[in-house]
């Protein structure tokens, strides 16, 4: 199988020596027969840049980079869309017959949790399954990407839209609104662990089944219902889409501060928020 990674990187020294990796790695198993890693530096100020010189030198990645990305998109999501949409474009531009495009969040802990011969089980079942196109995993100890996810029964709009508008109705108790509409639909994994059906979903990395030209045919954008996350405009061209809860990833820490908290810990941190609001209250 021929594979393609794909991500933006802007200050992800943390996990990204740990991911590149795992994904070089994966050449040694004879079930591959090409894989490519794409790289988009921008304006990185930690050891980003460094670590990527590395690996481009030794030939192990293709990088790109563009600067002052702030200057020109100031929107965060604008800027990501951007970025991948330009890779695509150079994916597009190698004129290799891909079955698989993976893009990636490369700040993310991707891969503590899967071998590297799990994870190419996982890319020959869905080359073989016709009833999959794109698949994404489920993150531990709860589910993080609300941004990109849109399932019935679950979740079916941009909740940070929701949010917003309802925040400025409220002088006090945000945190109460948080809790209602974001911490509760960050779940814990299925027991039963069946695929679950997604009209979006990413948590960090998907999986998606191409054919000739197909990739450049999605693009990654916002919308007036969907500017949290631009991976809903790309999602919308693919129809066969699940969540595997039995594929999982460590989910950021900071998506997921307020559900990892004990009781009182949940308390305390209520407590610090309704007092940063009073005192915000008693200066305006």
């Amino acid at each position: 199988m021929k594979i393609v990674f794909s991500g933006p990187v802007k200050n992800c020294g943390k996990n990204l020596e740990k991911n590149l990796n795992f994904l070089i790695n994966l050449k040694k198993d004879n079930r591959i027969d090409l894989l490519d890693i794409f790289i988009l530096e921008g304006d990185s100020t930690d050891n980003s840049k460094i670590i990527l010189e590395k690996y481009n030198k030794n030939s192990e990645i293709i990088l790109f980079t563009e600067n002052n990305l702030e200057e020109k998109l100031s929107n965060r999501v604008e800027r990501i869309a951007y970025c991948r949409n330009l890779l695509i474009k150079e994916i597009e531009n190698k004129e290799i017959s891909y079955d698989f495009y993976i893009p990636l969040d490369l700040d993310v802990e991707l891969f503590s949790q899967i071998s590297t011969y799990k994870f190419i089980d996982i890319l020959t079942h869905i080359q073989k399954n016709e009833g999959i196109d794109a698949l994404f995993p489920f993150s531990l100890p709860y589910y993080y990407d609300l941004a990109a996810l849109r399932a019935e029964s679950w979740l079916n709009e941009d909740i940070w839209i929701k949010f917003n508008k309802l925040a400025k109705k409220l002088k006090v108790g945000k945190i109460f609104l948080r809790i209602f509409l974001i911490f509760n639909r960050q779940i814990k994994q299925p027991k039963n662990k069946k695929l679950i059906p997604v009209e979006s979903a990413f948590g960090g990395i998907g999986i998606y089944k191409i054919n000739d030209g197909i990739l450049n045919l999605h693009k990654y954008g916002l919308t007036n219902k969907a500017v949290s996350a631009d991976h809903i405009v790309f999602n919308s061209g693919f129809n066969k889409k699940y969540i595997d809860p039995s594929w999982t990833i460590k989910a950021p820490v900071e998506h997921i501060e307020f559900k990892t908290l004990s009781l009182f810990g949940k308390m305390k941190y209520i407590y610090k928020e309704l007092q940063f609001e009073l005192k915000n209250l008693k200066t305006h």
